[in-house]
């Protein structure tokens, strides 16, 4: 289940984790193994055998010792950068290592190259790696290391196997398959001197008054003349307040003279305005500024100032809008300059700051935790795993995705780095994200016609997650069932007609919401492929791809149409949106693309020729999970004299021991895990140990506990649970124990049967939970040192 000797410091700090791949088969002595999707090879020497690991583009490790291992990482900078720059970054995150002890490091040549050769060790292995750059010369964008590890024991050893292993690496010529994005656009240059704020201040700026006037009777002036006056001699303080900053006190002058004129003089409503955008008010500056430009849309101060309100709101979709009406206007040559120049800094801004315009974290409320969304990802990744579709095997196709994906996710603010990505050999045309996976089936790679469109489907399905509309839905659905019991318990007739509006599903609001989710995913999904580098009308020409086609060729897009409702005026809203952006130089499709689809139609066709996701012929059926075995629950053995590592819980009255070579760590949700090192066998054995206090509990039993477990237990796939059953440790505590049997997907999809076993102990003031499960070959093997941490814990007391 884990890569034994991985070289810690290298694969956990270094090196980007490679998305998942299917399994390799292992590959006959003397073959080459070839990765043209990350352009390397390496001829296998006689002895050895591939290893499949997702993290890493290729490993491999002796017959007669698994521990012995070559690895070859990848590493891809953002662009080309000085080979020196990167090898001494790569060096400096070597020697931060906390558990690695840096032994040598040199620069010598290496296949023509200037490389870093470095030895470190820790605790039970040595290591040696080699980082090269792919291009000759000064500069590259992509990085091998080669990274050979054995135990201390046997490394000297292999000193000449590792020499030959690495003897055999080549560089070879790079396919579609890793794929290189697109350059992020990149704004133009202002003019010479151009500052925008300054441009928009002398637009914008408090014009002269009116006179005051002179009464036709200065002795009796009517009450018109004497307000006239006060307006005028307000407005004359407030533009001095204005000209020296006192924005606060300017407004009430302002004011002043707005209220003091019958007709609402347009110089002292503009002048006010302007002064809230200074006070950061910009729905008073807004209020004012749409007024005048609702009587005259010829007004192009008011525009202006339509403009930056908006922009002051952040509202910087209609902001756009309003300058690129602003542009059109008949003005002068030096303003129109101006003007143009106005338009693209504020669509600059809509483009670089997509997050706040779309606020992809407001809206409908989200009670579900990241934790909870990543639980339902993987529930959702388990459901399609049993649907036994299967993987493209093709690596120049996967990796290709792969090159796709990063360069979006790398664009898409708040996504998370560390997801999983399955291209699935199924005819559907579809392709959907859940927290922490983005699943891709072939049907939509067949059915793009350009690169563009392909990242904007990718892009809007990672606007879904980035938006967080997983944990948004089930909240809804969670607020709805509380509504549902409310109208229930309610007499009035209303109530009553609620609740069955509510039983039935509530579709108006179920589907008022999908709509609000879609549209929102479309916009994001645009800011996505565009900061990527992708034409951004992308998902509007998938749009009307689909629109075109016949009804009778619509099978494998059944889907697809389920799951994301097309219209014209979807397209329409994609194309208008788009068209807000700034113009720079985007990529519409290239010849990765294009050797990417020719590769895909060499292959042969998906099993479920019509989309509907059935096992494909010969695939095996899942087999069961093995039933539990009612053993008895590990013996508490007496403590033993030495031999085992101490430990104290320092917020809980409890200490115990691990045995020799063991290590412990704590995780986030404050669970402690006890595993072998890793390195050895033992590494495939986990010990949790959780500890919860009464008085935060709310009363619950040690059976309600045994019940939570056994709850948690059924989740996993495949799982199979026993009822609690009543028991006593040997100092006579009450317990309860849980037996279960459940699959994990291993590396390349592999299923891995798991036995778990749960013990629920009472304890005064406090509940205690130790479960141990391993894959069910070695479960019975690591038992004597289950035995010895439950024998070895204790209460201390208090």
């Amino acid at each position: 289940m884990r890569t034994p000797l991985l070289a810690a410091v290298v694969a956990a700090v270094v090196f980007t984790p490679m998305a998942f791949r299917p399994a390799s088969a292992q590959a006959p002595a003397a073959a080459t193994l070839t990765r043209p999707e990350h352009g390397l090879a390496l001829k296998l020497p006689a002895g050895w055998s591939e290893v499949s690991d997702p993290d890493v583009a290729l490993a491999i490790s002796r017959a007669d010792d698994a521990d012995v291992m070559v690895m070859v990482f990848v590493r891809r900078e953002d662009g080309p950068v000085p080979v020196s720059d990167t090898l001494a970054k790569v060096l400096g995150k070597m020697k931060a290592g906390t558990d690695q002890k840096l032994l040598s490091h040199k620069m010598e040549p290496f296949l023509g190259r200037s490389a870093l050769r470095v030895e470190l060790e820790d605790a039970g292995a040595r290591y040696k790696s080699v980082v090269l750059p792919r291009d000759r010369g000064e500069r590259s964008q992509i990085y091998y290391v080669l990274t050979a590890s054995a135990p201390k024991d046997v490394y000297a050893k292999m000193a000449a196997p590792f020499d030959r292993a690495f003897a055999g690496f080549q560089i070879v010529d790079l396919e579609a398959a890793f794929m290189p994005p697109p350059p992020a656009p990149v704004p133009p240059p202002l003019p010479p001197g151009f500052d925008r704020a300054q441009a928009i201040e002398r637009l914008l700026a408090p014009q002269p008054g009116p006179p005051a006037p002179v009464p036709a009777n200065p002795a009796k002036p009517t009450k018109q003349e004497r307000e006239a006056a006060e307006g005028a001699a307000a407005y004359a303080k407030a533009s001095v307040f204005y000209a020296q900053g006192a924005f606060a006190e300017a407004e009430k002058e302002f004011r002043t003279a707005e209220k003091k004129t019958d007709d609402k003089h347009l110089v002292y409503v503009m002048a006010a305005a302007v002064n809230y955008v200074k006070l950061h008010r910009p729905d008073d500056a807004l209020k004012r500024y749409q007024k005048i430009y609702k009587n005259d849309p010829t007004n192009t101060v008011a525009m202006v100032g339509v403009a930056a309100a908006h922009e002051e709101a952040q509202n910087y979709r209609e902001a756009v809008r309003m300058w690129q009406r602003y542009v059109k206007m008949a003005l002068p040559a030096p303003a129109k300059a101006d003007a143009a120049v106005l338009l693209r800094t504020a669509q600059d801004l809509f483009a670089d700051r997509y997050e706040i315009a779309e606020n992809p974290g407001g809206g409908a409320p989200n009670a579900a935790t990241m934790q909870q969304e990543l639980q339902w990802g993987l529930s959702v990744a388990q459901s399609l795993s049993s649907t036994g579709v299967p993987l493209v095997a093709d690596r120049a196709v996967t990796a290709y995705v792969e090159g796709l994906c990063q360069a979006l996710v790398a664009r898409a603010k708040n996504f998370p780095t560390n997801y999983q990505l399955f291209v699935l050999d199924s005819a559907t045309v579809n392709a959907f994200t859940s927290p922490g996976y983005i699943f891709v089936f072939r049907g939509i790679l067949d059915a793009a016609d350009t690169e563009s469109a392909l990242a904007g489907v990718l892009a809007h399905e990672i606007g879904h997650s980035v938006a967080h509309h997983v944990g948004k839905m089930q909240t809804r659905l969670a607020q709805d069932q509380k509504q549902l019991e409310e109208y229930k318990q309610s007499n009035s007739k209303w109530g009553q007609f609620m609740a069955k509006m509510l039983e039935g599903g509530n579709p108006y609001g179920q589907l008022q919401f999908s709509r609000d989710n879609e549209a929102q995913a479309d916009r994001l999904g645009v800011h996505i492929a565009f900061d990527a580098g992708f034409e951004p009308t992308g998902l509007a020409q998938m749009f009307q791809e689909f629109e075109s086609m016949s009804p009778s060729s619509r099978k494998s897009w059944d889907l697809m149409t389920k799951t994301h409702p097309f219209s014209i005026d979807r397209v329409n809203t994609v194309t208008e949106y788009a068209a807000l952006l700034p113009t720079r130089p985007t990529r519409r499709t290239s010849p990765e693309f294009a050797r990417m689809k020719a590769r895909l139609k060499a292959l042969p066709p998906p099993a479920d020729a019509t989309g509907m996701l059935v096992p494909a012929p010969g695939l095996p059926a899942p087999a069961p999970a093995p039933a539990p075995a009612p053993a008895p629950a590990p013996k508490r053995t007496p403590p033993a004299a030495g031999g085992g590592t101490p430990f104290t819980l320092d917020n809980a009255p409890f200490a115990g021991a691990i045995p020799a070579g063991w290590t412990a760590r704590k995780t986030e949700a404050g669970t402690i895990v006890f595993e072998g090192a890793e390195g050895t066998p033992a590494y495939q054995a986990t010990v949790e140990l959780q500890v919860a206090p009464k008085a935060q509990l709310a009363g619950l039993t040690i059976d309600d506990m045994a019940a939570r477990v056994k709850l948690n237990l059924g989740q996993h796939a495949e799982a199979t649970v026993n009822a609690p059953v009543a028991d006593r440790t040997d100092d006579g505590r009450p317990a309860r124990r849980v037996v279960a049997a459940y699959v994990l997907q291993g590396e390349g999809g592999r299923r891995v049967p798991v036995r778990h076993v749960a013990g629920v102990v009472d304890y005064p003031g406090w509940f205690v939970v130790i479960s141990y499960f391993a894959p069910a070959p070695v479960y019975e093997t690591f038992l004597p040192e289950v035995e010895f941490i439950t024998g070895q814990f204790r209460h201390t007391g208090g």
